[in-house]
């Protein structure tokens, strides 16, 4: 199986990194592309399917107190990767086989 080559990403500007800073996160429109967008969507409603049956936090889910069956709350997917069985996404996606 062979890769595709890196793609070079442009560098973050200061003012991006001061907003990560400050609020811990950083939206950066157009970064993936509509369908694997769509895939992620996908897969985070079965995760969310998936922890309706679950009382508590476990190796998976990472619970909020107000999680219920009929009313899921989720702050984290522990390990998204391993938890599916699939592969794992990369960005931009390999070429070849």
């Amino acid at each position: 199986m062979t890769r595709a080559a890196p793609v070079a990403s442009p560098c973050l500007t200061d003012e991006q990194v001061a907003a990560y800073g400050r609020d811990g996160y950083l939206g950066l429109p157009r970064v993936i592309g509509m369908e694997q967008l769509a895939a992620l969507r996908a897969v985070t409603e079965e995760f969310v399917d998936r922890s309706r049956g679950v009382a508590r936090s476990d190796e998976v889910f990472d619970l909020d107190p107000r999680h219920r069956p009929e009313a899921p709350v989720l702050r984290r997917i522990k390990n998204p990767a391993e938890s599916t069985g699939r592969p794992r996404t990369r960005h931009p996606p390999s070429g070849g086989s």
